[in-house]
């Protein structure tokens, strides 16, 4: 059996398409769909069903799929492995992570991992909406709060603390929140896709209290909401990666009374269809070495209250 037409036959079931495959694998389109075809006759199966816009696979496709991936999978293990004692550990890897979070760490965290591991490249792809990870050909996500999609494969890595905020000239101008529904009468700055709307969450107690907010602004970045805080537009809610520079160079003031908020857990996610190389195996160590080292040395001593 080729192992290149059963990789090719991989990734284009992962990836949906020729020309999908074709970019993950670094190989040409014509040569990818070759591959597929001559795996398909030595197997006397259609695998694909083929449209005008997409590959889907057929039910002989899923059950060789469901039955070579794992086997794959192991084998390229192997060889990084085998590979890598000889020298560096090589490979290329697809990460997405939120825009805050690869600001606050995560880009300090991919700097030391590829210092480590110079034969190793990484594509980083920002973005705050959460990628569909077989269909984008990503490796990995780091996913920050709750996980909705159960079809992927989570480890947690750590957890990052909510915190209310606001500048210490919106606190002297329309004083500071004593009580949980004191908030209710203040400006407050919110996510534009945060399913909780105008209600932000305290814990008080040991109970869940939802209190209902004014928003001022919404915006759909944790970065534009710390700085408009900083401007002095209201209060914000946000994870302590986001506001703890702004609070150790004062710009904004920590808001803390008789209650807690929610504790986020920081998660490394990957489709299940993804085959768990050594680099990646590599990269998800470090991350869970390396991030919550970082998280906890954001905020400066003296500012914690």
């Amino acid at each position: 059996m080729d192992f290149d037409r059963i990789r090719a036959f991989i990734a284009v079931s992962d990836e949906g398409g020729i020309s999908a495959a074709a970019r993950r694998l670094g190989q040409s389109k014509s040569l990818i769909s070759k591959q597929i075809s001559d795996l398909e006759e030595s197997l006397g199966l259609r695998l694909f069903q083929r449209t005008t816009r997409s590959l889907s696979l057929t039910t002989s496709g899923e059950r060789f799929y469901g039955r070579i991936f794992p086997l794959m999978a192991e084998l390229n293990d192997v060889f990084e492995e085998v590979t890598g004692e000889a020298g560096e550990a090589r490979g290329h890897l697809r990460i997405t992570t939120p825009v805050s979070f690869g600001l606050a760490v995560g880009n300090g965290c991919m700097a030391s991992f590829m210092t480590s591991h110079p034969e190793i490249r990484i594509d980083l792809h920002a973005s705050d909406f959460h990628e569909d990870l077989a269909g984008r050909g990503f490796d990995l996500a780091i996913r920050v709060g709750h996980l909705a999609d159960s079809s992927l494969i989570a480890s947690k890595i750590s957890e990052t603390k909510m915190l209310v905020c606001a500048s210490p000239d919106y606190l002297n101008h329309q004083g500071t929140p004593q009580k949980i529904d004191d908030f209710g009468d203040h400006a407050c700055l919110i996510y534009a896709n945060a399913q909780a709307g105008n209600r932000w969450d305290f814990w008080e107690g040991g109970q869940l209290v939802r209190q209902r907010i004014k928003p001022r602004l919404a915006a759909n970045n944790g970065d534009n909401l710390c700085m408009l805080a900083e401007e002095g537009l209201g209060i914000v809610m946000l994870p302590e990666f986001i506001v703890a520079h702004a609070i150790n160079r004062g710009s904004l003031v920590r808001i803390t009374g008789p209650w807690t908020l929610d504790v986020l857990g920081v998660h490394a996610v990957m489709s299940e269809r993804r085959m768990m190389t050594w680099s990646l195996r590599l990269l998800l160590d470090h991350l869970k070495n390396d991030i919550p080292k970082r998280l906890k040395n954001l905020l400066q001593p003296q500012t914690q209250t």
